[in-house]
């Protein structure tokens, strides 16, 4: 008589490839984030999920051949993050793999999402809201007659757009497109008046999160950023969604993924404008001179 075995389930190891036009190291409360969405996926790194980093450390142009290298390791799905040009890297490397995305613009309009495709993710709104930012830093700072937004002249389809939304809201535009451009994008702006700065939200830009608020904080300009790790740094307010809560949610998506759910039936998370924080510097506030009211107190957040 042959005695039954039981049978051993064998566990594959999936492979999540990561993405990002930024920098690790500035980057890693961002992909601490990420992994954390993976947890709670049931997903847990080193155990039954391997996770492929690659970095542009801001150098655009590596993106396409880091993308198809992750594509040759046969990942099982590619989380792009650091801006819609990470996304589209990963698109053009492959059709087949599974792709994940944080766009601040219109995922359908940027080209990240069609019928049947091979993308989803999150629209953050960074883009079209602006006008949003634009009226919180001029409730802190009324007397600011004339506003700056700063952009950086990377990808064309992006910057463009960022352009028209930042002209429809009256902002003169000063530019910088690597982290040696800062100082004269700030000189700039305080040459031509401006009495307060919106800086946009760009993977570089967060990368160099600590001189921004530097060079803020030497032309005691008055600065509005997207995210609140800049104000954690010492910046004066942010006005944005939580970019943290995005990271874990595409590691809640790569979760999904991994499960056998397809991208074209997962659908774009949306973060509303209405669900964005506005956190501010108290101590920063006082340095410049400005008072922080208790109307602009129960908005958000004060630190």
């Amino acid at each position: 008589m042959k005695l039954k075995t039981k049978q051993r389930r064998v566990i594959t190891m999936k492979t999540i490839g990561f993405l990002n036009s930024a920098s690790k190291r500035a980057f890693k409360g961002f992909s601490d984030a990420f992994r954390k969405g993976l947890r709670d996926a049931g997903y847990v790194e080193g155990k039954d999920v391997k996770i492929i980093e690659r970095w542009a450390d801001g150098e655009y142009h590596r993106l396409p051949k880091l993308a198809k290298d992750l594509v040759k390791r046969k990942v099982d799905v590619i989380a792009t993050t650091g801006g819609t040009v990470s996304a589209h890297a990963a698109m053009k490397a492959s059709k087949a793999h599974p792709v994940l995305f944080v766009s601040g613009y219109h995922p359908g309009k940027a080209g990240l999402v069609k019928r049947g495709g091979n993308a989803t993710g999150l629209h953050v709104h960074t883009t079209e809201s602006v006008s949003k930012r634009l009226a919180a830093i001029r409730k802190l700072v009324p007397k600011a007659k004339k506003v700056a937004v700063l952009l950086r002249p990377s990808t064309a389809y992006v910057y463009k757009r960022e352009k028209v939304h930042a002209k429809a809201a009256g902002l003169m535009v000063v530019e910088a497109r690597t982290d040696k451009n800062l100082e004269k994008a700030f000189a700039s702006a305080v040459k031509q008046g401006a009495g307060a700065l919106i800086v946009c939200a760009d993977p570089h830009f967060t990368t160099h999160r600590k001189k921004l608020v530097a060079l803020a904080a030497k032309y005691k300009m008055p600065t509005a950023y997207p995210w609140r790790e800049y104000v954690e740094e010492g910046g004066l307010m942010s006005f944005g969604p939580s970019l943290t809560d995005a990271y874990r949610q595409v590691g809640l998506y790569a979760g999904k993924i991994l499960d056998g759910h397809k991208p074209h039936k997962l659908p774009v998370h949306m973060k509303k404008i209405s669900d964005f924080e506005t956190v501010i510097n108290a101590k920063t506030a006082k340095k410049l001179g400005l008072q922080v009211s208790q109307k602009l107190r129960a908005l958000g957040e004060v630190v």
